[in-house]
């Protein structure tokens, strides 16, 4: 069958019947199962899995997460910037995690006393059957939708560089919110996990501290649409870094634009073919030093 021909007879299996009965798993989207996933791991990696069964939890807390996540999308930013994840799937995590402690007796109902909101709800639904249709949601007076913003995706060498090379990376992050972007900057991600400009290079320089840092700046990078009109801004030095390098490969890859970080504008043409020869540079050294070790 093909895998997108659907299958129209039904089964005369009695024991199908009696399952059909029963709650099935498969009427839940698997994109939205992932994208739970994303949010869920994250919370793992911080706090252990299934945190919530081996101590009480805060409804309160969870619903203030859920609101935040939610204002947060609403508002135009799709991607959580400390966890790469959905907000959605931030939602969804939080959702489950009060519904699973509340079966497991471990929620710790801390909701206010009942009030008037469904009342409410209720009363200006049957109100608002009287007023004319509203206009469509996000559709200005010219008729225009409202578009988000283009996303960038800030890349350049950090490591070897003073504090990191952050305030490179700040001052590309507000250059490009004043031409309008909405900025992915590493250094933030940085900030948000916990290192920043002042911590120890040692700590860094590890295989498991590379790889979260891989996992990490990829999976932004993944978050971004060419169709959108969202690009890569490459920062000065940038092909004498392996992540950045790396991350300018994955950025064509994907037929994002490429910008120049220190004016937000396509990256000139020689300086473009400068760099891709730099990257060579870097690589018949990568050889030569595997050579030199065997």
């Amino acid at each position: 069958m093909h895998q997108n021909q659907k299958q129209t007879h039904v089964s005369t299996n009695p024991k199908d019947a009696l399952g059909r009965r029963k709650p099935s798993i498969t009427d839940i989207p698997a994109t939205a199962l992932l994208h739970e996933s994303m949010a869920m791991t994250q919370g793992r990696e911080k706090y252990g899995a299934y945190n919530w069964r081996a101590t009480t939890v805060s409804n309160k807390v969870y619903v203030d997460a859920m609101y935040r996540h939610l204002a947060r999308y609403f508002d135009g930013e799709t991607i959580d910037p400390e966890s790469c994840a959905h907000h959605l799937g931030h939602v969804r995590a939080c959702a489950g995690i009060i519904l699973d402690a509340e079966e497991n007796g471990t929620l710790v109902d801390d909701r206010p006393l009942s009030g008037k909101a469904s009342e409410m709800i209720e009363r200006l639904t049957k109100k608002q059957r009287l007023a004319p249709a509203p206009a469509p949601l996000g559709s200005e007076p010219s008729g225009t939708a409202a578009k988000r913003s283009r996303r960038v995706y800030i890349a350049g060498p950090m490591r070897g560089y003073p504090e990191f090379n952050f305030p490179a990376f700040d001052a590309a992050r507000e250059l490009a919110l004043k031409r309008g972007f909405d900025p992915l900057s590493p250094a933030d991600l940085d900030r948000a996990s916990g290192v920043n400009e002042h911590t120890d290079p040692d700590i860094t320089n590890t295989a498991k501290a590379a790889r979260e840092f891989v996992e990490r700046d990829i999976h932004a990078l993944l978050s971004l649409r060419a169709e959108k009109g969202d690009a890569i801004a490459l920062l000065p030095g940038w092909t004498d870094s392996t992540g950045a390098s790396a991350e300018m490969c994955v950025a064509r890859w994907l037929k994002l634009t490429v910008l120049d970080a220190c004016t937000m504008r396509p990256f000139p043409r020689h300086e473009f073919i400068a760099g891709y020869t730099g990257m060579w540079n870097m690589g018949q050294g990568l050889i030569s030093y595997i050579h030199d070790v065997q």
